[in-house]
């Protein structure tokens, strides 16, 4: 249930900041924070991948995957969660689909790996 949905404009420097010490590097640097959605219990983060295709030329934006959901650090005593949508991409010439690759989970398991090696310390 959704008690409170926020917009973030990560165009301010200062939410910038506060996203990278937020985010895990990597999602950070490829993924745009579109959304924070506020619960009661839990904090989901909803992430789209930048526009950044694999060639620079070539291939054609097509929408996005289904989203995958990874847990990470809690903030404020609340779980976080990130939705993370990555962008379908068609090669022009060949029509074939592609998706750009990220190891953002920890093998096998549904947390950032930074979250998975602090939990093992």
């Amino acid at each position: 249930m959704r008690n409170k949905s926020i917009f973030v404009d990560i165009m301010n420097n200062k939410d910038i900041d506060l996203a990278c010490l937020v985010l895990p590097r990597e999602v950070f640097e490829h993924f745009e924070l579109v959304d924070i959605v506020d619960n009661n219990h839990q904090l989901d983060l909803i992430l789209d991948e930048k526009s950044a295709p694999p060639s620079p030329r070539g291939y054609s934006s097509k929408g996005f995957t289904e989203r995958i959901v990874i847990q990470d650090f809690p903030l404020r005593g609340k779980p976080v969660f990130l939705h993370i949508r990555r962008r379908k991409w068609q090669n022009n010439k060949t029509l074939e689909m592609s998706t750009n690759k990220y190891d953002l989970a920890h093998l096998g398991t549904k947390i950032t790996r930074e979250f998975a090696d602090f939990l093992k310390g």
